[in-house]
């Protein structure tokens, strides 16, 4: 017995159940919500990057790329790919090391299911950099 008196089997919990429409707009919320928050933080961390390229190269580098979490990694991935499309000149000094933590990522000896996590966005990000980078010589 609980301190309300009575157990589950005799007072069972009222459960209310939300319309269909009215779910769908709670979820259609949260996403809007993520969505903005996404937006924000990827914009927050461009302008980190303008203020300060070679602090935010180094922690880029050692703390996401040197990740053995495979999302840290994609996360990484893909803010040089927002990068390289918003504001390339950030990166341009440091373009050597980029490229370079790009082609670590098919690095074999991270393993088959790493591997296969990265493959998608590296192409993706090694794609875009080359594209936006490239010289006619």
């Amino acid at each position: 017995m609980g301190p309300q008196g009575g157990d589950l089997m005799s007072n069972p919990p009222v459960l209310s159940i939300a319309s269909s429409s009215s779910l769908t707009a709670q979820l259609s919320s949260t996403n809007l919500q993520l969505g903005l928050l996404r937006r924000s933080s990827r914009t927050a961390l461009v302008l980190v990057g303008a203020a300060a390229p070679k602090e935010f190269i180094n922690f880029l580098i050692t703390e996401k790329f040197g990740s053995k979490i495979d999302s840290d990694r994609v996360g990484a991935l893909k803010l040089v790919s927002h990068i390289v499309k918003r504001r390339p000149l950030i990166l341009y000094d440091y373009l050597d090391r980029i490229i370079e933590n790009i082609l670590r990522s098919l690095d074999p000896t991270l393993g088959a299911t790493s591997r296969d996590a990265l493959l998608q966005p590296t192409t993706v990000t090694l794609r875009g950099t080359c594209a936006n980078f490239a010289t006619d010589e």
